[in-house]
């Protein structure tokens, strides 16, 4: 590990080209540290993992380049309206970003993590939980501009919904998350289309669970033999779809009851489509069940049903 202490203060000079290697850690803890002066043009490239710690203002007189196994890591912290910064120097992009939050920023805030720079690719991936920021990618740098704490689908890769870049944050909501399938193509963040299907393949749980936006049609399927279990009350909005099951045996399952969820039973808040859906089995096989364990509230429009 390298890594720049603030201490008594003062500036950290690092005056060498850097490789970090995979699996090598550089933390700048220092508030003014930078590569200036000595370093040939050769600058930092990173391999492993880069993290700038809040407050911490890393100039690059040199070039920063990151490779596809690189994470460049900041933290935000809301409650001190500071971060950390990279400023200056010839930038190549690739690998991951990922931003740790303290406290939650006001939306349409904007934070520079890296400026004054020439940049040239983007980050591949992104690990962004806890608070939903837009990826503003412009030509000296890259600007995060908060945009809430629901953890949304975006799409774009397949229709799966343990697929970590269908989603704003970079990985699915888990237990800890709210999950929002309500992006169109004209919101922030935006989805790549405003009429949609998401099949849960695997069984997450998440905190709570809205579906359903302002246009276009977006629907999760939760095929037999597959759960969605929320630990508190969820929506479907007029514009979703959620349907349990297919054609195939096998149970399947949304919502929760007993000890683990925040309330005994949540509450599904209907405004949109609920289906269950048959399974086409033999006359010998056991019927394939439908679970909603939550307490259905029928918002404006009906319930549509197709019981198994």
């Amino acid at each position: 590990m390298l890594k720049t202490i603030q201490g008594g203060g003062g500036v950290r000079h690092i005056q060498v080209n850097i490789v970090n290697a995979i699996g090598g850690t550089v933390d700048m803890a220092a508030l003014d540290t930078r590569e200036d002066g000595g370093c040939g043009g050769g600058g930092l490239v990173n391999n492993g993992g880069l993290t700038l710690e809040t407050g911490v203002t890393f100039a690059e007189d040199c070039s920063f380049t990151q490779a596809s196994t690189g994470t460049f890591a900041t933290t935000i912290d809301a409650t001190a309206a500071s971060y950390g910064q990279m400023s200056g120097g010839v930038v190549s992009l690739d690998g991951k970003l990922k931003v740790t939050s303290v406290g939650v920023p006001a939306t349409g805030t904007s934070y520079g993590v890296i400026a004054n720079a020439a940049r040239t690719g983007t980050f591949a991936s992104w690990d962004l939980r806890g608070v939903n920021y837009w990826r503003q990618y412009v030509p000296t740098g890259l600007n995060l501009v908060a945009e809430g704490t629901c953890d949304t689908w975006i799409g774009g890769v397949d229709a799966k919904f343990g697929t970590a870049l269908n989603w704003s944050f970079g990985v699915p909501p888990g237990i800890a998350e709210d999950g929002c399938i309500t992006a169109t193509t004209t919101s922030h963040p935006p989805a790549n289309a405003d009429t949609y299907g998401v099949t849960a393949d695997s069984n997450p749980a998440v905190h709570s669970l809205t579906l359903g936006a302002t246009n276009g049609t977006q629907t999760l399927t939760i095929p037999s033999g597959r759960a969605v279990d929320t630990a508190a009350d969820s929506l479907i909005g007029g514009h979703g779809v959620l349907k349990l099951g297919d054609t195939a045996s096998g149970d399947s399952r949304f919502g929760c009851a007993g000890g683990g969820c925040a309330t005994a039973n949540p509450t599904l808040t209907n405004g949109g489509s609920l289906q269950t859906v048959a399974a086409l089995l033999a006359r010998w096989t056991s019927p394939a069940r439908r679970f909603c364990r939550a307490a259905v509230s029928r918002g404006a429009e009906p319930i549509t049903t197709a019981v198994s």
